[in-house]
């Protein structure tokens, strides 16, 4: 039976081998000359990469390389290009469809390239269509850049970091249908375009800015000590929901910026089930950002829990006040509605909200929750 059994996988792996244009090859050893598998784990890849390859390396420059750029200039239209744990010192141009894909995370770098023995700052380059990254610490000093008008990408499982000031860890704008995910990030993600999924992600000390972003998702990420947390601008119709936006505390002081933030001609948002903890502001609406939907939030250890500033229509239902020096402002607004939200305490009577109305902002106003809930909204 079990030569049965043994026969059928080996004639499995054959076929498989021969209807596919990659390559299938054990995971053997990385030390060169030992024999015996490490595991039974099977890699296919049309190119593979190692910093201890060299001439002797059968394939040599045609599918085995020292180098990752030197692969992604001889590969074809979706190769898969299987790069082993090793320090790898190259700002990369990826000018074609290729998916990078790194033997662990944490022993794959992708560091600053070199001319001659000085170190050069760059990027990684995207310039093509469809290009998946994955499985590689980056620690380079302009991070991940995708071009303008291409899409399609994944970036997902990286860990990202050490990029200088101002560049962020990735950014690409106008461009869409990009999925980043479950990766670990030290500074910004910035993006902008089309039905971008940003999820499962955690930053520290970076933060989630979207710019000119529409029918975009980003949920289930942890930000964490960062200035702006998340930050929508120009961007219409997206949802946001699901993530943790944490500061921290020096002493007495709360040291963060905002939880969430829509500023400037945002619409058609919808912000949900989202924890806002000690920041300096949980929810910041400002600049004509109207017709949003703000609800089921936890909101708890701000100095304001909601700002709203010269933007309209928009509606904050049950959402979760706690511990918030200034619960809700708004200035220069009307027709804001506020309903079932619970504002630190059981409250049978209505809950009044204070602001100012007008061009200037000159008429003091107020705003009013009429059912105000009686015990936290569940989140």
């Amino acid at each position: 039976m079990k030569k049965i059994l043994s026969t059928i996988l080996v004639a499995l792996i054959f076929l498989l081998a021969s209807n596919s244009s990659a390559s299938v090859v054990n995971n053997v050893s990385r030390e060169y000359g030992k024999t015996g598998f490490e595991s039974m784990n099977f890699i296919i890849a049309d190119m593979f990469v190692d910093d201890g390859f060299n001439e002797t390396t059968s394939g040599w420059q045609i599918n085995h390389f020292d180098n990752i750029q030197d692969a992604i200039n001889k590969a074809s239209y979706g190769n898969i290009i299987y790069v082993y744990n090793g320090t790898y010192h190259e700002n990369l141009v990826i000018n074609q469809t290729v998916s990078l894909i790194g033997e662990n995370k944490n022993a794959t770098f992708i560091k600053n390239g070199k001319v001659g023995d000085h170190f050069s700052n760059g990027p990684i380059d995207i310039e093509a269509e469809n290009v998946v990254i994955k499985g590689f610490t980056i620690n380079n000093a302009m991070g991940i850049w995708i071009k303008k008008f291409t899409n399609n990408h994944t970036i997902c499982e990286n860990i990202i970091t050490d990029q200088d000031y101002p560049f962020s860890a990735l950014y690409f704008s106008k461009s869409n249908n990009n999925k980043v995910y479950n990766n670990f990030l030290n500074k910004n993600i910035e993006f902008g375009g089309i039905n971008n999924i940003i999820s499962d992600n955690n930053l520290v000390g970076g933060h989630i800015w979207g710019y000119n972003g529409s029918n975009c998702k980003v949920f289930n990420n942890t930000v964490i000590n960062s200035t702006y947390g998340i930050r929508l601008w120009k961007c219409c119709n997206n949802l946001v929901y699901n993530n943790i936006v944490k500061g921290y505390k020096y002493s007495k002081w709360i040291i963060n910026g905002q939880g969430i933030e829509l500023y400037e001609n945002c619409s058609g948002n919808e912000i949900f089930n989202n924890n806002l903890l000690i920041n300096s502001m949980g929810l910041d609406i400002s600049k004509n950002c109207n017709n949003n939907l703000i609800y089921n939030n936890n909101i708890s250890d701000t100095t304001h829990g909601i700002k709203i500033r010269s933007s309209n229509f928009n509606d904050v239902h049950h959402n979760n006040f706690i511990n918030c020096k200034i619960k809700a402002l708004f200035i220069k607004c009307k027709n804001n509605k506020w309903s079932h939200n619970y504002w630190g305490e059981s409250r049978i009577l209505p809950k009044v909200i204070l602001g100012t109305r007008g061009i200037f902002g000159l008429i003091p106003w107020f705003n009013v929750d009429w059912f105000p809930a009686f015990e936290p909204n569940e989140v």
